[in-house]
């Protein structure tokens, strides 16, 4: 099987990622289970890491709008880029210095999805799937359709929704010039309140639409979720379908070649980040919390409940990215209480997570964005116990700790998030920690020994294409 990934971020010569990331180890997967692999994403020369290996493969226009660009292959052999200097050689992916999205990002990544094929066709890789992701690759299944249909009349199209909170409008009068059809432009198609969305466009033309768990498809179509779309899902349902995607358990497990059992080891690291960061030296149940733009139902959450989880026995790390609007706020609640609260920069070093997470004692999750599910399962690789919802994405493969239950149970888990409850299962966490120390190291161990891997992420990918 010949497998085609587009995505507006992928790549082994850029800066962290992490949406990069999840595509690098989703091609490896489809790799190592067999798959012929390539992936396209645009040539952001900016954020090229100095060592960087990239040589010039080809160079032609493509045939949407006749735009010239360049394709340039990476030091791993599946890994190519789309090069125009005046769409990619820019301050940011898709916002300028000020965020405000870039006007022309249907030009842009309409060339990204148009040169990925028009390469692939002309250098003899003609795929069986081509699979894309988010609203910046989500027009190659209109040209898989369109454009290209006389070149790839048996090619299926995945469209992998990672946030459906991101979307990208534009004005119905580039319909064509990004290689959609006019006959669609309503609101059974890609209309939304008069523009162009690129996200329905993607779901529109795809023959699979998938989520990255099975817990956000359910939010997508039940939940309070603000981006607007439900209605359109739901006309789609039948091809919406919630795959687990999983992590790379070879870097996110730091115990794995410890030769120290995961209580001994957690100790230690713990006391480690404890004298990094400045906190008290002592035996404190540690909590993490991921700030990032993605998270504000969480950090809301925990700030509400503050005073009350200070009152218990509790270290707080905040593991907060350069994206979070309200860092100062966080940063004077740590210079109050040195010994209780620290900040951890994630963005500058993703391995500050990795240790993070392994020196702590349970996530503090209530927000049901994606990535969400990610961050479970990276904690939980480090024997972390998540105290979340229900409505977690990845909360199908989770089970909560009912009392009884501690040889299976590996999370603590609320039916309704909200501040109460979510105080009440922490409260829970602390008690089990502090007094029943042998059935909270099980529930630590239950955490780590669950496996979501990648290899498993793309058997289902596979399995789905057998459906048609």
């Amino acid at each position: 099987m010949r497998v085609l990934l587009i995505s507006p971020e992928a790549g082994e010569n850029y800066l962290t990622s992490g949406f990069a990331d999840t595509i690098n180890q989703l091609a490896q997967a489809y790799k190592f289970k067999g798959a012929e692999v390539r992936v396209y994403s645009p040539y952001y020369e900016r954020a090229l890491k100095a060592d960087h290996e990239n040589h010039l493969v080809f160079e032609t226009n493509e045939i949407v709008r006749n735009e010239s660009y360049k394709v340039y292959k990476g030091s791993l052999d599946f890994h190519y880029y789309i090069a125009n200097k005046a769409y990619f050689d820019r301050s940011g992916f898709y916002d300028d210095e000020e965020r405000y999205p870039y006007w022309d990002n249907h030009y842009r990544f309409s060339l990204l999805a148009s040169g990925a094929l028009n390469h692939a066709i002309k250098s003899g890789f003609i795929p069986d799937v081509v699979h894309t992701h988010e609203w910046g690759g989500a027009l190659a299944g209109a040209l898989v359709r369109g454009e290209y249909a006389k070149y790839l009349p048996k090619t299926k199209v995945i469209f992998t929704i990672h946030n459906v909170d991101y979307d990208f409008h534009f004005l119905a009068q580039d319909i064509e010039r990004v290689g959609l059809p006019p006959k669609d432009f309503n609101i059974e198609g890609y209309e939304f309140w008069g523009k162009v969305s690129m996200l329905k466009a993607g779901i529109l033309y795809a023959d699979y639409v998938t989520v990255t768990s099975i817990g956000y498809r359910g939010q997508l179509l039940h939940g309070d979720l603000p981006s607007g779309i439900r209605g359109f899902l739901e006309t789609h349902v039948d091809k919406l379908h919630g795959i687990q995607h999983g992590i790379d358990y070879a870097y996110w497990d730091l115990f794995a070649n410890r030769g120290q059992n995961l209580v001994e080891a957690k100790v230690s690291t713990k006391t480690v980040l404890q004298k990094k960061l400045g906190l008290a030296q002592d035996s404190s149940f540690m909590l993490y919390c991921h700030i990032d733009k993605e998270t504000k139902a969480t950090i809301d959450m925990l700030l509400t409940i503050l005073q009350d989880v200070l009152d218990l026995n509790v270290q707080i790390v905040f593991g907060v990215s350069d994206d979070y609007g309200d860092r100062s706020y966080l940063s004077s609640l740590a210079a109050q209480m040195p010994e209780k609260i620290a900040l951890l920069s994630t963005d500058v070093n993703i391995d500050n997570t990795r240790k993070a997470l392994s020196a702590s004692d349970a996530l503090f999750l209530s927000h049901t964005e994606e990535p969400a599910a990610s961050i479970v399962l990276k904690a939980m690789a480090s024997g972390v116990v998540a105290i979340t919802g229900y409505n977690c994405g990845c909360s199908s493969i989770l089970t909560s700790f009912d009392g009884t239950n501690f040889k299976k149970a590996n999370a603590l888990m609320v039916e309704k998030v909200w501040p109460d409850y979510m105080l009440r299962e922490l409260r829970k966490a602390v008690e089990l920690y502090e007094n029943s120390n042998s059935q909270w190291r099980q529930l630590s161990l239950n955490a780590y020994s669950l496996r979501q891997t990648w290899s498993s992420t793309v058997t289902n990918y596979f399995n789905l294409l057998k459906l048609k």
